[in-house]
């Protein structure tokens, strides 16, 4: 193998690596801020509507429209909320690798909190 295909196989491995790592890493700066809903069917959307917000604030509370005002807390991709004594917990995810962050609501219809914020 020459000294340039090394060089661009260990470019490309690199940036395989880095986008990996990119797309399962949710530093707090990327999930905090508004996100709009985008719900495709209501069913098993756990009361979220079409375009409602979530405000995630850095001292990890956030304010909903459905679930008014709660405590959320990060465990890699995951995010669990809580309020009023119930939970729910869903996960994080870039669409293409590079995308706005998403909060999943259900993964099988397409609803999801988009950031926009």
């Amino acid at each position: 193998m020459t000294r340039a295909k090394k060089k661009i196989l260990l470019i490309t491995a690199v940036f395989i690596v880095i986008t990996l790592f990119y797309n399962s890493f949710f530093p707090k700066f990327l999930i905090v801020g508004t996100y709009k809903s985008s719900i495709k069917d209501p069913f098993a959307t756990n009361g979220i509507e079409h375009g409602q917000t979530l405000i995630l604030k850095e001292d990890n509370t956030f304010i909903s429209e459905t679930w008014g005002q709660g405590t959320y807390t990060l465990h890699g991709s995951r995010i669990d909320f809580s309020f009023d004594n119930e939970g729910f917990g869903t996960r994080f995810y870039r669409p293409y690798f590079y995308g706005k962050p998403r909060i999943v609501i259900f993964r099988d219809l397409n609803s999801e909190y988009i950031k926009i914020k």
